[in-house]
């Protein structure tokens, strides 16, 4: 049989609770008391789920003080408290009956009979309107199963199993229709009032008939909270502030309508500009790897297909004592380098004014990088043609090389080994994608 637990209190003060970009609770204050069903309510990321997991002890707070009856909450206190997740997690092949029983031999304490475990069972069954589906198996999406509501019900019946004065509830009501989910929380009231538990429950869509069996509510916004108190004085409290329920609305329609608009012109401008920037941003990142690979791959190509083409002549010549082999290799270089750079001279400056990549002193830092780039290609290339005769071999090496320094070199978000990271000084890409970013992204914010 259930027991009617003491009285209890379970106390939260200046609950704080962030990440490093984000303050997910923000200083949340109240209480609940033995036979009361504390609702959470509050839009989309209010922080009503984190606000349960810090009840259950399974997030840690930054500050404030949690307390039962007047004691901080420790490891023994809160086995008194039930949890009881929104995914209904289970052995699917398992009946009702079998779930039940297994975790009532796993979690009741051995001292407890196995006769007064099985009672436990049956009491609990009983309370929640599960005995027509007893002996039906949990099923999954290739098996049917017991209902939606039903495996709602066994989720919370496997905890009620361990008789915790505080059980906390995850959106019981999440996924089923009306008149189950009001079903459910007539169950859960009637629990909480016949053996004088304390419910906490999320909630994010709760109809008019189960709003008004709330005890007490609080809601957050933004994690913040907006109202703590009863739950039938809280459309009085929002009239007082300028904003009326009709008589015809649904409460909690009217609370998550109220806190949507408060001010959420504002951030929804706010988020849309902030994703401008950063598409924008990413858009010139993007554009810098794309023009540097586009003529590291260009200048390679031409290189190498002028180089291997002269290198029987050059030999014959040299065999003949027409030239040394450094004065050929400077002609070469200061006759080609025109040539080679007027393309990329003009293509680098189109790209960057009709970017709007920045201003005149970025241009020619960017102007300057893409040369000395090419250049260093060109030398890549040259020696490449030296050590290996065959073109098409020697364009091979060429390509490998300069692949992988796009996929090492921090073009891409990849996240190699660690043991590998050194490895991207070692490529060519690395250095001129890194000079025109640190550059021309200077004063840029949030660009990861």
């Amino acid at each position: 049989m259930e027991k009617v637990s003491k009285s209890s209190k379970l106390e939260f003060k200046d609950v704080m609770v962030s990440t490093k970009s984000k303050v997910l609770l923000k200083n949340v204050s109240g209480s609940a008391s033995s036979g009361d069903l504390l609702a959470v309510m509050g839009p989309t990321g209010a922080g009503k789920t984190t606000f349960l997991n810090i009840l259950a002890g399974r997030v840690s707070g930054d500050t404030g003080t949690i307390t039962l009856n007047g004691s901080p909450l420790n490891k023994t206190q809160r086995r008194r408290l039930g949890y009881v997740s929104q995914d209904d997690i289970f052995l699917s092949n398992l009946t009702l009956w079998e779930t039940l029983y297994f975790t009532a031999m796993i979690r009741i304490p051995d001292q407890v009979s196995q006769q007064e475990k099985t009672e436990k069972i049956y009491s609990v069954v009983d309370s929640l309107g599960l005995k027509k589906c007893l002996h039906t198996p949990i099923g999954d999406i290739f098996c049917r199963g017991i209902s939606g509501g039903e495996k709602k019900r066994a989720n919370i019946a496997c905890e009620l199993l361990t008789d915790p004065d505080i059980l906390l509830i995850d959106e019981p009501t999440s996924g089923l229709d009306s008149s189950t989910a009001h079903t459910l929380m007539v169950q859960l009231k009637n629990y909480a009032t016949e053996y004088n538990k304390t419910i906490v429950a999320t909630i994010h869509q709760p109809s008019s008939q189960v709003f008004h069996m709330f005890s007490t509510l609080l809601l957050l916004v933004e994690g913040e909270v907006a109202y703590f108190g009863l739950a039938n004085m809280v459309k009085e409290y929002f009239a007082s502030l300028g904003m009326t329920c009709s008589q015809y609305y649904n409460p909690a329609d009217f609370l998550i309508c109220s806190c949507r608009l408060v001010g959420w012109t504002d951030v929804l401008l706010q988020n849309q500009t902030k994703k401008e920037e950063l598409d924008q941003q990413g858009c010139h990142l993007r554009l810098l790897m794309i023009s540097l690979t586009y003529w590291s791959f260009q200048m390679l190509i031409t290189t190498l297909l002028g180089f291997t083409g002269e290198r029987a002549v050059v030999s014959k010549d040299r065999s003949a004592g027409a030239y040394r082999l450094s004065a050929y290799y400077l002609a070469k270089i200061t006759s080609e380098m025109p040539l080679l750079l007027c393309v990329p001279l003009l293509f680098n400056t189109a790209v960057y004014w009709l970017a709007g990549l920045g201003g005149v002193d970025g241009y020619f830092v960017y102007i300057g990088i893409g040369i000395l780039n090419c250049l260093m290609i060109q030398s890549l290339a040259h020696n490449l043609g030296v050590l290996i005769k065959d073109v098409r071999l020697s364009m091979m090496a060429g390509n490998v090389i300069i692949i992988d320094g796009l996929l090492l070199g921090g073009f891409l978000n990849i996240n190699p080994p660690e043991w590998l990271l050194w490895v991207k000084y070692l490529t060519f890409t690395h250095y001129p994608y890194s000079a025109v970013m640190t550059y021309l992204l200077k004063d840029m914010t949030d660009v990861w």
